[in-house]
């Protein structure tokens, strides 16, 4: 609800203005924590420092300096889009604020407070909060439960909307972020249930990105194969071709239709994994 991974991120799935939060827990004390929840610009991390801009034609320009030449300056703002200013239209620039707003915590209760305060001390030391280097599925896209995206989705057709097929006469279909627990799990309790406008059930659409860099065949590793229907990059598969898909070089959109009348509340986690004898070369997209 405060929307902390849209400007953090947790092993890349989340936002990339300020620091990634996989291991804060042991490289920060729990008062140095504190301190940063109720007074964000006091002790700001080493390359988090923000500075203001204004041009020559009267803009002004927040952000944390991703790359400066003499040609230009790239700031990356706190909707983590980077803004590209020319070097000869820089007119004045001072030191900024922490992107970070004070009075993100005053909301919640004590208690939530200090469960916020465990949860991020414990990231990165061994326990339920550890991230480790199994490459699971930790940026999610679903599709929200409404009945404008399921009739848009009608009209394009199941395969047609895997493929990012949008209608022409109808509202767009749009993808909304979902992220895993630190542990991989997507709780499906979580994600929107897409209502059918025909015979067949509500399903939960989710999708994510594999980029493969080297041609070749990778695996897929679904927890649980109950009520799935699988796409790859719109063509719909029978789910167990998920553990040796041979890849274009590329990115790949992997659609998956959840039915939760065959699955239950069951979690979701996926994870890629490398196949004996190939030398495909593929990571999973993470970022916002």
């Amino acid at each position: 609800e405060l929307q902390c991974l849209k400007c953090h991120a947790v092993a890349g799935a989340g936002g990339q203005v300020g620091p990634g939060l996989e291991s804060i827990g042991a490289s920060a004390p729990v008062d140095y924590l504190v301190e940063s929840l109720l007074e964000p610009g006091k002790a700001v991390k080493e390359g988090y420092h923000s500075i203001v801009v204004g041009t020559r034609d009267g803009q002004v320009v927040t952000g944390i300096v991703r790359r400066r030449d003499a040609r230009e300056i790239v700031l990356r703002d706190a909707e983590g889009r980077d803004v590209v200013i020319a070097a000869d239209q820089v007119d004045e620039e001072a030191e900024g604020p922490s992107l970070m707003p004070r009075g993100m915590v005053d909301e919640l209760t004590q208690d939530e407070v200090a469960h916020l305060v465990r949860f991020l001390s414990e990231l990165g030391k061994a326990g339920p909060y550890a991230v480790t280097p199994t490459q699971l599925v930790r940026r999610w896209e679903t599709l929200p439960a409404t009945m404008e995206t399921a009739s848009s989705v009608r009209r394009v057709g199941y395969d047609a909307a895997a493929r990012g097929v949008q209608p022409t006469d109808a509202p767009p279909i749009v993808w909304q972020p979902a992220y895993s627990q630190v542990d991989g799990r997507l709780p499906l309790t979580d994600v929107p249930c897409l209502p059918n406008l025909d015979a067949s059930p509500a399903r939960h659409w989710v999708r994510f990105a594999v980029e493969t860099t080297q041609p070749g065949p990778v695996g897929l590793k679904l927890n649980s194969n109950e009520g799935v229907t699988t796409w790859v990059d719109g063509e719909r598969i029978e789910v167990d071709q998920l553990k040796a898909l041979d890849l274009k070089t590329g990115n790949h959109l992997i659609t998956l239709a959840i039915d939760p009348a065959a699955r239950g509340t069951q979690e979701l986690a996926c994870e890629l994994v490398e196949l004996p004898g190939s030398s495909a070369r593929a990571r999973l997209v993470t970022g916002q």
